[in-house]
Parts: structure tokens; C-alpha cells; sequence
């Protein structure tokens, strides 16, 4: 499968600056590269499922322009259930107990700070929001793996 590819050879590691303001979410999908994640200002909390929850989150089609998104409202989901567990605010980095957002779909979360770093193989869904009022930066560098032969 397609989650034992190398990076493509050649093709150097990707970099991005994230600046971020209350609000702001990056709506819940995959990308086919790995990423990392340096938070160095503020806070932001990741919702996170593994490659295989793709058939209960009615992603877009492949030739959309939203494509590698779900459609499933996340944020809606999580304003009828209890809501998404709160982060210990001086604890270590870790991800919270699975969270059942749908049958059969499990979500867990995970809080980064200043300092944090966290590590999203390729094809992991996630969704990020800004937790709290204030300026935000990140980091986050990737590698390309190339296609997805199974698309």
C-alpha cells in the first residue's frame, strides 16, 4: 500500500510558515505527505483519525476542488456531543482518549503549544483550529511520497 512508498527521490522536503488568527480552522482531511508540526506561538488543537476512518467521512471527490477533504462537519459533531476534552494546561503533549464521533468513526485530540511538535504520517485526516484569542505561528515541513496509486 501506499504507506510503505519512499519519498520520491530527488525531490526536497517542503516548508511552510502558518500564521494564524481565532477562529481560524483548517477543515478536517489528508495530505499524502508527512508532516510536522512545530508550534511556536499560541495554541492549536489537531482532531486526528487514521487513514481508514476515509469511508465514514464522505470525502469530496477526487477531481473536486476540495478534493482530500470530508465533508462531515466535525465541528458540528462535536457541538452535540460533550464536546472535545479539555488539555491539561501544563501537561505533557499526548493525545486524548478516542472520542466516537459517529459509529464506527473515532477521533482523538491533541493540544500543541509553544515548543510542541507533532509528527502526521501521510494519509492521517486532521483538523486544526486556534484554541485561544492571541497571534499564532507554526511551522510544518513535509516530503512529497508522489501519488496515491489507490486514487
Amino acid at each position: 500500500g501506499a504507506s510503505g512508498e519512499a519519498a520520491c527521490p530527488g525531490t526536497p522536503p517542503r516548508g511552510g510558515a502558518w500564521l494564524s488568527s481565532p477562529g481560524l480552522r483548517a477543515l478536517l482531511h489528508f495530505d499524502s505527505s508527512a508532516n510536522l508540526f512545530l508550534q511556536l506561538r499560541g495554541r492549536k488543537r489537531f482532531v486526528l483519525a487514521g487513514a481508514a476512518a476515509w469511508a465514514r467521512l464522505r470525502l469530496y471527490p477526487a477531481l473536486h476542488p476540495a478534493a482530500r477533504q470530508a465533508r462531515l462537519d466535525v465541528a458540528a459533531l462535536l457541538r452535540s456531543a460533550a464536546g472535545p476534552p479539555r488539555a491539561d494546561p501544563g501537561g505533557e503533549l499526548a493525545l486524548s482518549a478516542p472520542v466516537e464521533l459517529l459509529p464506527g468513526l473515532d477521533v482523538r485530540f491533541v493540544e500543541l503549544q509553544p515548543g510542541d511538535v507533532l509528527y502526521l504520517p501521510p494519509f492521517m485526516f486532521h483538523e486544526v483550529g486556534v484554541v485561544a484569542a492571541g497571534r499564532f505561528l507554526a511551522l510544518n515541513r513535509s516530503r512529497s511520497r508522489g501519488p496515491n496509486p489507490g486514487a
